[in-house]
């Protein structure tokens, strides 16, 4: 899975995800592109649901 964040997405809400993946019990990777930063997943992934990660405000 794969999670897309804007670069300009403040720190605090990156980590917040990131928090929430490794509650998950899986691991997240940050692969930062041009203008998104991709947050890959690895992991367990059937214990992962799409309504886990919806966006609480856009950037």
């Amino acid at each position: 899975m794969l999670i897309l964040m804007s670069l300009n997405a403040p720190r605090l809400d990156v980590n917040n995800v990131k928090e929430k993946i490794i509650s998950l019990g899986c691991t997240p990777h940050e692969i930062p592109g041009e203008t998104k930063l991709a947050i890959g997943i690895t992991g367990p992934s059937e214990i992962l649901k799409k309504e886990n990660f919806q966006p609480s405000k856009s950037y």
